[in-house]
């Protein structure tokens, strides 16, 4: 089993997580990417789990065994949780994982972000938004999220031009 969110765009990965200037400059032409939320075998990849707790433990957190990236949409996250036949491996102990959390030019993940070489036999999408007062993701409806989603894409963009950042 594995959770993937790949709903977020790939350059709000990579300027607003943290993602692009750690090794994913692939994520500045990328038309997609996914944060690799829950991956089995995560403590087999050298440094991976260590990476992981010390870029995320803040925020959105840590969970289960320390391997388990919590939910921390900066929008509507749509988060696919993916149960595999017996014997996937997954990416591998040689994986190159960004921060601990995301596959290197998504390395080993397929178009659907399901991993090459394993047969998905179920799938759930669970999408969270916001922060509760106690800091977790907030559970929603996945329409929700397309709902979001349609808001956001029918605003016309600003030219950085007319950006002034504050003084």
């Amino acid at each position: 089993m594995a959770v993937v969110d790949s709903s977020v765009d790939p350059l709000v990965l990579a300027d607003n997580f943290g993602f692009g200037p750690a090794g994913g400059d692939f994520l500045y032409t990328a038309t997609k990417a996914a944060v690799l939320h829950y991956l089995p075998f995560r403590s087999a990849v050298p440094n991976a789990t260590e990476t992981l707790t010390e870029t995320f433990s803040a925020a959105p957190g840590i969970t289960g065994d320390g391997t388990c990236l919590r939910p921390g949409p900066p929008g509507c996250g749509q988060y696919v949780k993916t149960t595999y036949e017996t014997g996937c491996p997954f990416l591998g102990p040689d994986a190159d994982l960004i921060l601990g959390a995301m596959s290197n030019e998504n390395e080993g993940l397929n178009e659907d972000f399901t991993f090459t070489g394993c047969t998905a036999v179920a799938q759930e999408t669970h999408c969270f938004m916001g922060f509760s007062e106690e800091g977790f993701a907030i559970k929603v409806d996945c329409s929700v999220c397309e709902a979001e989603r349609r808001k956001l894409a029918s605003k016309e963009a600003v030219p950085l031009s007319k950006y002034h950042p504050l003084a």
